[in-house]
């Protein structure tokens, strides 16, 4: 009995072990496999496994399972990595249907996005635990949870399952359910996707929650029920918070209905709802929100465009419409949207600008959409607006601005619709108003034609004030024009016929513009370097002046400008600021040449200006041609009477030829000479001539309390270099006819020493009959060795210098008596010899040897530098000297 027992007990583990050993072998899962199949298939399930085991703690597992929606295995509906089968074993040994039910633990179950489409993203439900029972022909579904994109998803419900010995259909309604049962499988997957996709972007310390219950007949999936319902509180998406999600869902038949869609934020509240027809072309549906749409959108999509808008209040927006699908989408349609709706914005912010509000009535369509009665607030007024866009066809607006343009600035894409922007500045007391229209293929001010009518009251243009601007205006991309221009000022006024702008050639064409404005204020706002040429006539009553034609801020200036003014003008000249009583001008801009006639009235005698000047930084080509029936000018600190002016000057690449011709006290002045301008400093040289000047006038001038009689005539060749006297070198000579000495500078005060040593008073002994001398300057001085004066009395002659820098004298002067006279002072003789010193206005002339005075210092060496002193010493001191002893 023994042995018997030991017998069997091993006969029962070799059949233990090989049963194990079968139903771990391919033998086993071949056989097995196929049966289970079968058994899936006769419940209107169709699947494959990879592999099937026994095992005695789990079970009939099946490994490898892809579910198909036919026997043909072609449309793939899901792929789960393992199942647990609940199988009748007394049946199975009958070869009976024996499976009972299902069991997922911690299963992966997969699926397409596109059933049809193998190769279209997956998506996996992980940690799936679900118990299914098949009941006779019905499939009860209990305890189904997973994990779909952080959303936990829960699946309840009841299918009836097809018939085993249904008949057979046609082809044409085997397609014709097939589409429709695809049709549901798509509308259920894509309810829980999006779902899931959108709730995928947001943090939550709690877990969202998909609830989904379905019932009906997987014969007939158009008839299915199914209910959904999400849930979800305090989901967070950067600095967006979520404060409560929940929608309702069901699919009924053919019909899908987004019942209830609500979003709680910390502006409001978002309703939404939804209807959708299996195979439709379309989703109707409906939004009532007064919550954070910005934020939600952003928190969605994560489109950055959505950053760009901060709304501060809650945001009234309806919509109601329907989303288009498939077919019914136009071939290149604006959007698959066809809805109406409004927004009302209270105060919110976009790219630093803040809006006070916003309102519109809006319509979108495939072929466009419309903008009704738009209201956008600003502090600074506000911008009301119509417009129609039908794409591919036309667009039409109408707008009416009464704000500050420059709110759009950080909007504008093109650089040039910027640039002109940004010319205008605009305060708390401008005043705005701009009605403006257009038309044009597409969406863009800057492509469309458009014109109004503008007025604009206090504001800035390019840094220059305006009271008040009127225009009908005309514009498009890059060129605008304004027709019956006004423009007021609190100088004046300027009208325009047109004005033509072109922003890409950077031209400005004037047509019949007449102004009594500033005319440096008015053309600095076109251009600035041409502004600049005008400035230098100053007004003390602004012109009247009239512009016509073309301004290039680059090239292609040609602008005819003329004025005239019952006032006067000012224009600055080496230091010295002339006044020109009722100017008339006559301007020529081409290209970077000006071209000018200027007359009017200097000094009470007329004058006149014409010449050329080339405006171009690097070019240096002028030439003047001026006339004046008087010109005072300063020479030795007193003005001489220059009279019938003609000065001539022609700069050619900076080479400068001058020559000047005058009437000077009834005689004749000429200066000629050439200057190089393209060294600093400018070296010059010339020759000046005098001509029979009366020296009876020179000496009102220099004496005035003198009377002469003759003339001067003299010569002097010059160079040096511009602005530094010490460089002045030359030679000359002067003759005197006829000449009263009295009247003769620097020697005017030694006449009368010279008549007190006479015996008794001589006529004429004052009278030089000739006198001439030749002289030379260098280093601030003019010399001269051999002057000679004859009277009828004495013969005179003098030598010295003039320090012209220090304004003093040296000088030393003899004088021998001629004649009678000459006998009586022979003996003392050298009496008659004299030592000069001082100044050239104030001479002090002493006898040489019987003075006790003597020079007061040091008269200053050839070669030293002069003495500058900011106020002249008393005259015992130091002689005074003139500030600039000859300016020009």
């Amino acid at each position: 009995m023994r042995w018997f027992r030991r017998l069997v007990m091993l006969a029962l583990l070799i059949s233990v072990g090989s049963a194990a050993a079968y139903v771990r072998s391919d033998g086993f899962s071949r056989k097995w496999r196929s049966f289970v199949m079968q058994q899936f298939e006769s419940r209107g399930v169709y699947l494959t496994l990879d592999k099937l085991t026994l095992d005695p703690l789990e079970g009939l597992v099946a490994r490898g399972i892809r579910v198909y929606q036919d026997k043909k295995y072609k449309v793939l509906l899901a792929d789960v990595d393992r199942l647990h089968l609940d199988l009748d074993y007394s049946k199975m040994m009958k070869d009976e249907l024996f499976l009972e039910g299902l069991d997922l633990r911690d299963a992966d179950l997969s699926f397409p996005l596109d059933p049809e489409d193998p190769n279209s993203e997956k998506l996996t439900i992980k940690a799936l635990d679900a118990r299914l029972y098949l009941i006779g022909d019905r499939m009860e579904i209990r305890r189904a949870e997973g994990t779909l994109f952080g959303l936990r998803v829960h699946v309840s419900g009841s299918l009836l399952r097809p018939p085993s010995d249904k008949e057979l259909e046609d082809e044409k309604s085997a397609e014709d359910r097939k589409r429709k049962r695809m049709a549901a499988i798509k509308a259920r997957r894509d309810l829980i996707v999006e779902a899931a996709r959108m709730l995928k972007h947001f943090e939550s310390a709690h877990v969202p929650r998909l609830e989904v219950e379905v019932n009906g007949d997987l014969e007939k999936p158009e008839e299915l029920n199914a209910t959904m319902r999400l849930t979800a509180q305090n989901l967070r998406h950067g600095d967006y918070v979520c404060d409560q999600i929940e929608a309702v869902a069901s699919y009924a038949g053919e019909q899908v209905d987004l019942t209830r869609l609500r979003i709680k934020d910390h502006l409001g509240e978002l309703e939404a709802g939804a209807t959708w027809s299996l195979g439709g072309d379309k989703v109707d549906f409906r939004v009532r929100s007064s919550a954070d749409l910005p934020g939600l959108a952003l928190a969605i999509t994560e489109m950055d465009e959505f950053r760009e808008i901060v709304f501060y209040e809650p945001v009234e927006l309806t919509a109601e419409g329907s989303l288009l699908l498939g077919a019914a989408v136009p071939e290149g349609a604006f959007v698959p949207l066809d809805c109406v709706g409004n927004i009302r914005a209270r105060r919110f912010s976009s790219r630093g600008v803040v809006l006070d509000g916003l309102e519109v009535d809006y319509g979108i369509s495939p072929k466009g959409c419309y903008l009704r009665d738009v209201l956008l607030r600003h502090e600074s007024g506000t911008l009301g607006l119509q417009a129609l866009w039908k794409k591919d066809e036309s667009f039409r607006y109408r707008a009416l601005l009464q704000m500050d343009p420059n709110v759009f600035l950080p909007f504008l894409r093109l650089p040039q619709t910027k640039e002109i922007l940004q010319r205008f500045s605009f305060g708390p007391e401008s005043a705005i108003w701009f009605e403006v229209e257009g038309e044009g293929p597409e969406p863009r001010i800057d492509r469309c034609q458009n014109k109004g009518r503008a007025e604009v009251h206090r504001f800035r243009y390019r840094g220059v004030d305006f009271q008040r601007v009127t225009a009908n205006v005309k514009f498009q991309g890059p060129h605008h024009e304004y027709h019956d221009l006004t423009i007021e000022r609190p100088e004046g006024r300027a009208v325009a016929k047109h004005v033509a702008c072109n922003d890409i050639k950077r031209t400005v064409t004037l047509t019949g513009v007449t102004s009594t404005v500033d005319p440096v204020a008015l053309t600095s706002c076109f251009a600035t370097k041409t502004a600049e040429n005008i400035a230098k006539y100053r007004f003390d009553k602004h012109p009247h002046v009239e512009l016509d034609g073309i301004i290039g801020i680059k090239e292609g200036t040609d602008l005819h400008v003329r004025f005239r003014s019952d006032g006067t003008a000012h224009y600055p000249l080496f230091g010295e600021d002339y006044v020109i009583s009722r100017p008339v001008g006559d301007l020529k801009f081409t290209g970077p040449v000006l071209t000018y006639d200027v007359s009017g009235g200097l000094y009470g005698e007329g004058m006149a200006c014409k010449g050329t000047a080339d405006l171009r930084p690097e070019v240096n080509d002028y030439t003047v041609e001026f006339r004046a029936n008087s010109f005072p000018y300063e020479v030795f600190g007193k003005p001489l009477p220059f009279e019938n002016l003609r000065a001539s000057v022609i700069c050619k690449s900076g080479q400068v030829e001058f020559d000047t011709q005058s009437d000077l006290l009834d005689g004749r002045y000429k200066l000629r000479g050439k200057l190089d301008d393209n060294r600093e400093p400018q070296p010059y040289s010339g020759e000046l001539r005098v001509d029979a000047i009366s020296l009876n006038k020179f000496a009102r001038v220099y004496s005035p309390r003198e009377t002469s009689e003759g003339d001067l005539t003299g010569h002097l060749q010059f160079s040096g270099r511009l602005g530094d006297w010490r460089t002045l070198q030359g030679k000359g000579a002067l003759v005197i006819l006829n000449g009263n000495l009295y009247a003769v500078p620097i020697l005017g005060p030694l006449t009368p020493l010279l008549g007190a040593v006479l015996p008794r008073p001589i006529k004429g002994y004052n009278i030089a009959k000739e006198a001439d001398c030749s002289f030379t300057v260098a280093d601030g001085f003019a010399t001269t060795a051999d002057f000679e004066a004859l009277t009828g009395v004495f013969r005179l002659v003098v030598n010295g210098k003039v320090d012209f820098l220090e304004d003093r004298i040296q000088f030393e002067a003899k004088a021998k008596a001629r004649g009678l006279p000459g006998l009586v002072l022979f003996p003392v003789s050298e009496i008659l010899e004299y030592v000069g010193e001082g100044s050239v206005g104030s001479p002090d002339w002493r006898p040489k040897y019987f003075s006790g005075s003597k020079a007061r210092d040091e008269f200053r060496r050839s070669g030293e530098a002069p003495l500058i002193q900011d106020e002249p010493p008393p005259r015992e001191t130091r002689p005074s000297r003139p500030a600039v002893p000859m300016r020009k």
